[in-house]
């Protein structure tokens, strides 16, 4: 077995573990490295991992590494003590807490949905890593194990359909599912007609025999949903836009429309109007190839970054791959360059970024991130805003404490929850968290007054004269009593802190 080392790029940058395997060339295990393999040399360093993916791979080896240190004594839960959430408790202290030792906390209830979509994150670090080849069998077994430890959290009835999707996701694609790597024999043409260009037709007829099949024998509605939207995208790839002078990939072009539109026509056509079962498998098949056409387009554009997809990626988007042969080469020019540092070398651009770039210097906006990766990050957004509350509340809390040992239980719960920020902070990615508002970090002085202006609400209501009016004499001279003693005393307090 290979030692553990670490490794940076000749031309700088994040530093990586390596692969398992690293031989006498060591890569990185993440993506990042793979993706530009092809043209980025490694050196190993003694520095530490800064790599975010890389450390997540690192203390999922540590934990299991330490689970298997550890004796097991009639383990109660089907998955390891080690890979548990943490249950952040709250007692609430009583006269008798500095007597007795206090009963263990209830574990708190995992959050299922937090779970589904982590499990969701790993699948598709899965995807990634099955695209990049049989080198990765390590790493995808280190991912598989991750989200199994996840799955084990969750009730019994959400853990088998997950258990297959990360099992689909650790298979290397075949010719006939999606995402596949671009062919090598994409011929692009132009023609009003569909059935005119080559290749066209023979993807309809592919598609709406996937399509039939999966209403006649009733399988899982997004495997087949997720066959069919490959298709159609292959067949888009194939159908060059006059106005960018490039493959209509986002189906802006009527006879790209028209192609996807035979599909469905053809296969509705197929089903008995009187078949109930049949037409709502129709309409559900449908429904969720349009819902999955954009997490499958954008694993076709990424699947462009492995190195046996560059051939026909080149083909395909010429502009695009010397896009990043020129990104290469000035690279390397500037990484042999004596006067350069080396922070100020640039990375060179990976297939699919610049594919993007050209497409954008066409105005057209290819999407970045699929509907389920927006919707993950919806959550984990709400999850960090939540986490960002919970901590801006403990942190007054402990300001506020007058109490020494109150004061410390409260900073401790502070610390928690700045961990809890944290650890949601790293499952979204960097250019998501720059693209959120900065967290509002009140100070003292704004809590202060967020006080005072609490007080002139209640004092403004406590003297409401419709209110005042209704009350009876004794009652009214009570309060008037009441609110000038309150003047006196507010005066008091303003006079001693001017006098501070």
């Amino acid at each position: 077995m290979n030692e553990k080392i670490n490794v940076v790029s000749v031309r700088g940058g994040k530093v990586h573990t390596a692969t398992p395997d690293h031989g006498d060339h060591p890569f990185p295990l993440c993506r990042t490295g793979d993706m530009t393999n092809s043209g980025t040399k490694y050196r190993t360093t003694a520095a530490p991992v800064d790599c975010k993916t890389c450390g997540r791979y690192i203390a999922l080896r540590e934990e299991r590494e330490a689970a298997e240190m550890q004796p097991t004594h009639g383990e109660s839960s089907d998955a390891p003590s080690d890979m548990m959430p943490e249950t952040d408790t709250k007692e609430t202290p009583t006269m008798d807490a500095k007597k007795t030792a206090p009963a263990a906390p209830a574990p708190a209830k995992p959050d299922t949905d937090q779970l589904i979509s982590d499990v969701h994150d790993v699948i598709d670090r899965i995807k990634v890593m099955a695209h990049q080849g049989p080198s990765t069998a390590n790493a995808i077994t280190e991912l598989t194990e991750e989200a199994d430890a996840l799955i084990r959290q969750l009730p019994a009835d959400k853990r088998v359909s997950l258990r297959a999707d990360v099992k689909a996701a650790g298979e290397l694609p075949s010719g006939d599912t999606a995402p596949a790597p671009v062919s090598g024999t994409v011929v692009v043409r132009e023609a009003e007609d569909f059935n005119e260009i080559e290749g066209v037709p023979d993807l309809v007829a592919e598609a709406k025999e996937k399509f039939t099949a999966g209403i006649a024998l009733g399988v899982k509605t997004a495997g087949v949903a997720e066959e069919v939207a490959s298709v159609i995208i292959n067949m888009r790839s194939k159908i060059t836009n006059p106005d960018t002078g490039l493959p209509d990939l986002l189906s802006d072009r009527k006879t790209t429309k028209n192609a996807a539109a035979e599909i469905y026509n053809a296969v509705r056509k197929g089903v008995d109007d009187d078949d109930m079962r049949a037409v709502a498998a129709y309409d559900s098949v449908a429904r969720s190839v349009r819902n999955k056409m954009t997490d499958v387009f954008v694993d076709w554009v990424r699947a462009m970054d492995t190195p046996e997809s560059y051939d026909a990626f080149k083909e395909l988007f010429p502009a695009a791959a010397e896009m990043v042969e020129k990104s290469a080469e000035t690279a390397t020019a500037m990484a042999n360059d004596p006067d350069v540092a080396e922070e100020d070398v640039p990375t060179p651009l990976s297939p699919s970024e610049a594919l993007h770039k050209l497409y954008a210097s066409k105005g057209v906006k290819l999407p970045e991130r699929g509907r389920t990766e927006i919707e993950r990050e919806r959550k984990q957004i709400a999850a960090l805003n939540k986490a960002r509350l919970e901590l801006a509340a403990a942190t007054e809390a402990a300001e506020e404490a007058t109490d020494a040992e109150k004061k410390k239980e409260l900073e401790a719960e502070a610390e928690k929850a700045a961990a809890q920020v944290k650890t949601v902070e790293a499952k979204l990615p960097e250019k998501v968290l720059k693209e959120l508002p900065a967290p509002v970090v009140k100070t003292k002085g704004d809590r202060l007054k967020e006080k005072v202006t609490k007080s002139r609400d209640f004092l403004s209501a406590a003297t409401d004269e419709a209110a005042f009016k209704k009350l009876e004499a004794d009652e009214k001279t009570a309060l008037l009593a009441q609110l000038e003693a309150l003047s006196g005393f507010i005066a008091t307090q303003v006079a001693a802190l001017k006098a501070k």
